[in-house]
Formats: structure tokens, C-alpha cells, sequence
């Protein structure tokens, strides 16, 4: 079944709603502002590793809740 642009941006912004504070920041960081990990790590006050693991948790998380919906 093919989805309009519209359908899969509604899905992506519900996804990204649900997520998380933290996760969310970092992803908005890491994917609209393609910010490397260490400027996200200086921002968020965390590790590189700590933003990494964020933003990976927030991809999975997203895939799970775009593949339910």
C-alpha cells in the first residue's frame, strides 16, 4: 500500500511526539540539524556515547511506533 509524503510525515511527528524528552532532543538535534555527536553531547550535557545510545533508542522506538500505527 502506498502512503503519500502527507500520511509519512503524520506518522514521523506522531512518532517523534511520543518519544521521550531527552530521545527526542537528541534526535531533532542528530536528524533536522545534522549536528555531530560531540556539539549534541556539549548541548545536552551528556557523553558522546550517552548521545549515541539516545539517538539510536529513539530511531528503534520510532520504527516500532511508525510500524504499529
Amino acid at each position: 500500500v502506498s502512503q503519500s509524503r502527507y500520511q509519512i510525515q503524520i506518522k514521523l511527528e506522531r512518532a517523534i511526539s511520543e518519544l521521550p524528552e531527552k530521545q527526542r532532543f537528541v534526535f531533532m538535534l542528530r536528524y533536522y540539524e545534522a549536528l555531530d555527536y560531540e556539539k549534541i553531547a556539549s548541548i545536552t550535557g551528556t557523553t558522546v556515547g550517552g548521545a549515541k545510545a539516545n539517538y539510536h533508542q529513539a530511531v528503534k522506538k520510532m520504527t516500532e511506533l511508525i510500524q504499529l500505527d
